[in-house]
């Protein structure tokens, strides 16, 4: 699997690496658990880090795994780009991969922070992939604020 190239805030990244055996490459289960930094652009101080997980181990060698929450929390930004660094000891040789990953917008709907505005995007009937364009958004009637769970008033969408 290694990286994805893109993740979208609010989601989960996954990433995962295999261990070998500087002398020979054979797989080889790393020394202890492989860590790892995240860093954003060029900024030279990791913004995430943690060690990765052995990822069934009963049925493989020297395979690791870790999942990171793609948030504003943990300092993800939509269009920034990510390298996540990461360093495994075997047989006492320490070695290191990095990969790299951008920040793309999440689609359809997304409520903001505020909980009273709403994003989404109308695409094409046709292709389902082209974005609607011009569309006006219009309250059907005038409410009370909307509690959780209750049902908001209606609304109409016109091209």
């Amino acid at each position: 699997m290694g990286c994805p190239a893109e993740a979208r805030l609010g989601a989960t990244l996954i990433f995962t690496i295999t261990t070998h055996d500087p002398d020979t490459g054979v797989l080889t289960d790393a020394d202890g658990d492989p860590s790892y930094r995240v860093y954003e652009d060029e900024t030279g101080t990791a913004i995430l880090t943690g060690t990765m997980s052995k990822l069934d181990d009963a049925a493989t060698t020297g395979f690791y795994s870790e999942n990171i929450a793609v948030s504003v929390a943990n300092g993800f930004e939509n269009g920034k780009t990510y390298s996540v660094y990461i360093e495994a000891t075997v047989d006492s040789d320490t070695g290191g991969m990095t990969y790299g990953f951008k920040i793309i917008p999440a689609q359809g709907v997304q409520k903001n922070v505020a909980l009273s505005n709403f994003r989404f995007t109308m695409v094409s009937s046709t292709d389902h992939i082209t974005p609607v364009t011009g569309l006006t958004v219009t309250p059907i009637g005038t409410g009370p604020t909307v509690a959780k769970g209750e049902t908001p008033s209606p609304v109409s969408v016109t091209v």
